[in-house]
């Protein structure tokens, strides 16, 4: 619920800001790219994924990529975190490809997981502390896929695996 006021109220202060007097419009892209990622923030969150950072990438009026990091409240293992994060790529790349109004602000269509940066931490505010330390903190960027943890020996993570993200699908896949 907390996690649902503080997107709101980062929507309603950027849709209703104020300068100098004069009222901030927001643009069609920015309105646009917003409405992607708060939409896909709401479906993860029925899947226990609850949205904590936001943003992306513009360059001369292109959206480059779209970044967005989650809490997730179940600890994670390697294999556990490779299904999630895929699924979860998948999914975001789904919401934004098939934006018909966003097509004109991409760089390239279709975005690919070269275009979107993930990252799920484990949710400090329901696991315990000794959940957090053995719990995957997955990053998915540039196409490739990090499994890391924050042992509290080598700060500020400690990498475990790396794999592209075609590799981990070539993974799951074996694995039905």
């Amino acid at each position: 619920m907390v996690k649902y006021f503080c997107l709101f109220v980062l929507l309603t202060l950027t849709q209703s800001c104020y300068m100098f007097g004069k009222s901030f419009e927001i643009s069609e892209k920015d309105y646009i790219s917003n409405q992607i990622i708060v939409d896909f923030a709401k479906k993860m969150q029925k899947k226990g994924l609850h949205a904590c950072g936001l943003g992306g990438r513009v360059d001369k009026g292109k959206i480059m990529d779209f970044q967005i990091g989650f809490q997730y409240d179940h600890v994670l293992d390697i294999s556990s975190a490779r299904r999630l994060m895929v699924e979860t790529v998948l999914l975001f790349l789904d919401e934004i490809n098939s934006n018909e109004a966003a097509r004109k602000y991409l760089f390239h269509h279709p975005f690919t997981p070269n275009d979107v940066i993930i990252t799920i931490y484990p949710d400090h505010s329901i696991l315990s502390d000794q959940d957090c330390i053995f719990s995957i903190i997955v990053d998915s960027s540039s196409g490739k896929i990090d499994y890391s943890v924050n042992d509290g020996i080598v700060n500020p993570l400690h990498t475990l695996q790396e794999e592209s993200f075609t590799q981990a699908q070539e993974i799951l896949k074996s694995q039905k």
